[in-house]
């Protein structure tokens, strides 16, 4: 089998009229195999350009189409011998009487089948067939468990193939639940074969080919049979897809990504009733994702201390102290598992964002303050992988208790949380003030920005301190790091104006830049540290 990858989907059309235009100009009355359905469409009117410009004829070609729709008259918009002659034949100079499509109107639909075999046979066979691929694997219309040896026949659809055809209709009550096709017997008599692959909805099948093994669950493996076999496809195919977990004490975020970015990403409300029934979540969805898409490694973005052989020592939202959370994925999933602090996965992501090549740091403000740390091309976790805990150095000897049990922790003045502590504590002294009519039961970090905006002196005084905090934290990082850059998440960086452009004014002489992955940087990062894993074995 040969594989070429394209970078897109026009890239694998260009390829694929290439080698059709070579086939043709070898053998000018050549007897070609085609399919239907959106991935050909590209090629098809690559050829019709070609051959109106005069570099290429198909006067002596016959065709023969893999399939049709049962019952359905050829005139009929939605049928396939409608659908060649628009995106084919009606722009190229081929004879309709070398043209073939299934009948799908005949009156005696097991006497067609018989007759469109032996109108193969009589033609010579076919010398390229031309295929697409479901993403149930089907070829042609022979879906999941067709038989191997069938000849051309009736077959009835797949929910999931009349869903995915249900674009050409105007609903999906409308696609017809039956089809004529070529059988797999039938393809796999074709001298050679070639697969246009292309979408990331394809990516599961196509790997299913690659990986060798021979299943009617999925009928494009049986092309491994086949001695003469070319693949086109684009990356999103092609690509190795790698899974994204960032575990939150409200929510779970999964995403599958591969190098061009995220292709799914779905959220759920996380279980916290027992570490037992959180792991089950995870399993469970995570089962259904790969279900859907071969994934080639899961990382997982979680809060708390996380040791080096993966265990997590310490959370403080999630039942999880103690569990073998990496491990206890990777048996249950079956697929290799990384675990990462969500403020270095978080932090990973952005790094990979920003394109830089330098040291870069990264705080989180909300609830509490996470952080990062990437040097030399690597996040920094220190001799017990606990390194980067910035909101607990201690910015207030003797200061105000913080939950770690220490006095006087950074994010016990500069986190979100104490921002609007203090907001709400201003507006209660000042009763008269804006502040006092935006700072509610239900305030949050949003509502004191608009009081801000309004030029509300006490709002403002509030706002000066907290900055001041937050300065005297980053220039203590600054001098111990030395950092290129450094990143400020969480929902208050984009508080452009308001905010960062104030604290960057305060902390001059350090490059401060804003997170731009948002909320989903803990998920991209962890899914990038998987697959940088899984590469280096």
């Amino acid at each position: 089998m040969k594989l070429e990858v394209f970078a897109n989907a026009a890239e694998v059309a260009s390829r694929a009229a290439d080698i059709l235009e070579g086939r043709i100009k070898t053998k000018p009355d050549i007897v070609l195999g085609l399919p239907t359905g959106s991935t050909p469409v590209g090629m098809y009117r690559e050829l019709q350009r070609r051959c109106s410009a005069g570099q290429l004829s198909f006067e002596q070609v016959r065709t023969f189409n893999l399939d049709e729709y049962y019952p359905v008259s050829p005139d009929n918009e939605c049928s396939y011998r409608y659908f060649m002659d628009t995106n084919l034949f009606c722009g190229i100079d081929i004879k309709r009487e070398n043209t073939h499509v299934p009948a799908g109107n005949a009156p005696d639909i097991y006497e067609e089948c018989l007759r469109y075999d032996a109108a193969i046979e009589q033609a010579g066979g076919i010398d390229l067939q031309v295929l697409g691929v479901g993403r149930n694997g089907h070829i042609g219309f022979n879906e999941p468990d067709s038989r191997l040896a069938s000849g051309t026949h009736l077959t009835g659809l797949t929910e999931d193939t009349v869903q995915a055809n249900a674009r050409f209709f105007s609903s999906a009550d409308e696609v017809p639940r039956q089809a004529v096709t070529m059988g797999l017997g039938g393809i796999m008599k074709a001298r050679s074969i070639l697969l246009l692959c292309t979408g990331k909805e394809k990516h599961r099948a196509l790997h299913k080919l690659l990986e060798g093994e021979i299943s009617t669950d999925w009928p494009v493996t049986m092309l491994n049979m086949h001695p003469d076999v070319t693949v086109l496809c684009d990356r999103d195919a092609y690509e190795k897809l790698y899974l994204g977990i960032d575990v939150g004490g409200m929510s779970i975020k999964y995403g599958v990504v591969n190098q061009s970015g995220m292709i799914y990403r779905f959220e759920e409300t996380t279980d916290r009733s027992s570490a037992e029934q959180l792991l089950e979540q995870m399993t469970n969805t995570c089962r259904r994702i790969t279900k859907q898409y071969t994934i080639a490694a899961v990382g997982i973005s979680m809060p708390g201390r996380i040791a080096l052989d993966g265990t997590v020592n310490r959370q403080s939202n999630l039942p999880f102290k103690g569990v073998d959370v990496r491990g206890y994925i990777e048996r249950e999933v079956g697929v290799p598992t990384t675990l990462e602090n969500d403020a270095n996965a978080a932090a990973w992501g952005e790094y990979m964002a920003s394109g830089e090549k330098g040291d870069m740091l990264m705080l989180t403000l909300g609830t509490g303050i996470g952080s990062g740390i990437v040097i030399n091309g690597r996040i920094y976790r220190g001799s017990h992988g606990h390194a980067g805990e910035f909101g607990h150095m201690i910015t207030h000897s003797g200061g105000r208790e913080c939950g770690c049990g220490q006095r006087g922790c950074f994010e016990k003045y500069a986190s979100v949380a104490v921002l609007i502590d203090s907001a709400q504590q201003a507006a209660a002294e000042n009763p008269d003030s804006i502040l006092a009519g935006y700072m509610g039961d239900k305030a949050n970090g949003r509502s004191f920005f608009e009081a801000v905006a309004q030029g509300c002196p006490v709002a403002e005084k509030v706002l000066d301190t907290y900055i001041t905090e937050l300065k005297t934290g980053i220039e203590s990082i600054k001098s111990i790091f030395d950092p290129k850059l450094v990143v400020i998440g969480g929902g208050i960086s984009e508080q452009k104006d308001i905010f960062f452009a104030r604290l960057s004014e305060a902390c001059r002489g350090v490059d401060l830049r804003q997170a731009v992955l948002g909320n989903d940087a803990g998920m991209i990062g962890a899914a990038d540290l998987a697959m940088r894993r899984c590469s280096d074995g």
